[in-house]
């Protein structure tokens, strides 16, 4: 029984009990017991059969496929459909190769020069340097730079004020 095509189940048709009808075989021999029936399979008539058979279900899988594809590659000359997924990654990746500078980012801001890069630097250009300030004065409360209204990360004040 090491047989390697169809399985048993696929390829043997159960009539009645003692009965067994080849499905593979275009004429549909019945064998009577299943040793018989495991001869015919080895025999040249069965393999000759299961070759045409898988012959027209590969053809039939071809011609599936085939529609298929038309149908989507009307739908995509149509626009009705996205262009497959892979396609449509590369000519992003064909297209952002080929620009001379980078694309626009509204999320992107550019820094001025007097502003240095990063959330220390805007700190300390709010801070007044100690050594100016006397201890008894207070200075009153200027309003956020630049930095803090251009930066895209949401900012916590829980205080309220901006100099401490």
């Amino acid at each position: 029984m090491g047989y390697t095509g169809l399985g048993w189940s696929l390829s043997v048709y159960c009539m009645s009990f003692p009965r067994y009808a080849c499905t593979v075989c275009h004429h549909r021999p019945v064998f009577h017991t299943i040793d018989m029936l495991s001869v015919h399979r080895g025999g040249k008539k069965h393999v000759t059969c299961l070759q045409n058979f898988y012959k027209k279900k590969a053809a039939h899988r071809n011609e599936v496929q085939k529609r298929r594809h038309e149908e989507y590659v009307r739908a995509e000359e149509a626009g009705e459909q996205r262009p497959a997924p892979l396609l449509e990654q590369t000519r992003k990746i064909t297209q952002h190769a080929l620009l001379k500078s980078a694309p626009y980012n509204s999320c992107c801001t550019r820094k001025r020069a007097g502003e240095g890069r990063g959330k220390d630097s805007s700190s300390k250009a709010e801070d007044p340097p100690q050594s100016l300030s006397s201890p008894g004065t207070t200075q009153p409360d200027l309003p956020p730079t630049t930095a803090e209204t251009t930066c895209p990360e949401p900012r916590s004040r829980s205080t309220g004020d901006i100099l401490s």
